[in-house]
């Protein structure tokens, strides 16, 4: 089993779904190794030490979309379910009740088609969010379906909680990870640390910095494998939530995809009451944006849709968050569809509100602003930024106006001339691109844009060549040895991709 940090990927996935949850330990003293114990699975009781064991997932068509049931061993005081749509706010199950036999069981109506490609994730916590377990489902199919879960790792550490260090001392953690009823382990343990750098009181989703951590050997004995892990924190104090995480890529069906398995501490030092210092108030970006022409953090929504849009803070003593609409003339507008995001401890704090994208929406570029900001009263502290939403429309070529021109060159009569002109719609207007494998011309950026209406554009690129070094292209691509010309536009936006191939006329030495 290799502690090691995590993938990219894997990370910002995790985190965009667990940041609003940010976890409420409580402190537990070193113990040694060899009075940690394992947790034998008992499919007939409720799993012990805070660990939550899944039985079964379902999928049930409704009138109203699909019923989506989880099954479990014992009450969690946390479930939500998370919709990777851009649309849907977080929300906690419709029905939560207890069988007869002791199961728990949490149903979520999905009022979607269906069919839809977006998948759903559910998070479920323990009473001290230490264990988590995030379950993905496919948002595919309708017809019902039950899924059981294959038994889970269960990662312990000690301290099972929380790591209080002294000024100028380091911090030891061991992992371990018992093996499962058919005698496996896993081996791969990624950790994650959500932390302030004391240092610099500067905050990071995941701390990496290599002088930081010291990663020990795994060591396999006979009920586990377990591995050890320094922090460094006498030379390099922090303070925040390690968290050990391991996926179950084996799931044991097609409708729960992909299931994810943490287990997480806090790590601060022995002179702070709270898990962050206080009066500590910051802002969070969770995954990488894009900036809008103005240098705020931009979102999209396409015209004629509803978006959800959201900010997140963090801060040991947070007291209120809220977001306004910029109007033109500077004045603040408040947004009655604002939420607080579901949080499970005062260190965390979500606002999501939503946005209806029109044709007239916003500025002239169709950009709306909006403030969202976090306060800590008792310091008298705030943290804001501006949120640019852009009402974009699809990306288009229009092939009725894009062409090709030959012509002769009029400074050299043995050399031809090809304009060729693509014509493109949207809002922003895409890039595009010009390719002619025929005389290695790959993607290649237009020589002119000029704008011909709003939201509309046409993008020209002119070849030079050899009259003789044109028929022969012309020869190729008849005898299907090459391609024609082609423009194409490819969009971050709207994730959009189109491509238009010119026709190639005769140019006129080709019989």
């Amino acid at each position: 089993m290799d502690i090691k940090p995590s993938g990219k990927c894997s990370k910002l996935f995790l985190l965009s779904v667990i940041l609003t949850f940010v976890w409420a330990i409580q402190y537990s003293e070193s113990h040694p190794s060899s009075l940690l114990k394992t947790n034998k699975r008992d499919e007939d009781s409720t799993s012990a030490n805070g660990f939550i064991t899944l039985k079964n997932v379902e999928r049930s068509p409704s009138t109203d979309g699909n019923n989506f049931t989880l099954r479990y061993t014992k009450h969690v005081d946390s479930i939500n379910m998370h919709f990777h749509d851009n649309v849907n706010p977080p929300r906690e199950p419709d029905s939560l009740v207890e069988e007869p036999n002791g199961d728990w069981v949490a149903t979520f109506i999905v009022p979607r088609n269906p069919d839809s490609a977006v998948p759903l994730s559910v998070l479920i916590s323990d009473a001290d969010f230490n264990n988590m377990i995030l379950l993905v489902m496919t948002g595919y199919g309708s017809g019902p379906y039950t899924q059981t879960i294959p038994e889970l790792p269960e990662i312990h550490t000690n301290p099972d909680t929380e790591a209080v260090y002294d000024p100028h001392e380091d911090v030891f953690v061991s992992a371990f990870v018992p093996r499962n009823s058919e005698g496996e382990v896993i081996h791969d343990l990624r950790k994650i640390f959500t932390a302030v750098d004391l240092n610099t009181n500067e905050f990071s989703l995941d701390l990496e910095s290599s002088s930081l951590f010291t990663l020990g050997t795994p060591e396999e004995i006979s009920d586990r494998i377990q591995a050890n892990l320094s922090i460094h924190t006498s030379t390099h104090p922090v303070s925040g939530y390690l968290q050990l995480v391991t996926d179950v890529l084996n799931t044991g069906g097609s409708l729960a995809i992909y299931i994810q398995v943490s287990k997480i501490i806090t790590v601060k030092p022995s002179n702070q009451a709270g898990d962050f210092p206080d009066g500590f108030l910051t802002l969070v970006n969770i995954n990488e944006r894009q900036v809008s022409s103005t240098g705020n953090e931009l979102r999209l929504c396409k015209v004629g849709e509803e978006c959800l849009i959201d900010c997140y803070f963090m801060g040991q003593a947070i007291s209120a968050t809220g977001v306004k609409k910029v109007l033109p003339n500077g004045g603040l507008e408040d947004v009655l569809s604002a939420h607080v995001q579901i949080v499970t401890t005062s260190t965390s704090r979500g606002v999501y509100w939503t946005f209806q994208a029109e044709e007239d929406s916003g500025n002239s570029e169709g950009i709306t602003t909006f403030r969202c900001s976090a306060s800590d009263e008792a310091h008298g502290s705030e943290v804001s930024k501006l949120v640019d939403v852009l009402a974009f429309t699809e990306a288009s070529i229009d092939e009725a106006n894009s062409a090709i021109q030959i012509e002769s060159d009029l400074n050299d009569p043995s050399r031809k001339r090809v304009t060729l002109t693509c014509a493109v719609k949207g809002r922003p207007l895409p890039e595009v691109t010009f390719s002619w494998h025929a005389f290695h011309i790959y993607s290649e950026t237009p020589g002119q844009v000029d704008t011909t209406d709003e939201n509309e554009a046409v993008a020209t690129k002119v070849v030079t060549m050899d009259s003789s070094a044109l028929d022969q292209a012309y020869r190729d691509f008849m005898a299907g040895c090459t391609l024609a010309p082609s423009c194409a536009i490819r969009r971050d936006l709207s994730v959009t991709y189109q491509e238009y191939t010119f026709g190639f006329p005769n140019p006129g030495g080709c019989k």
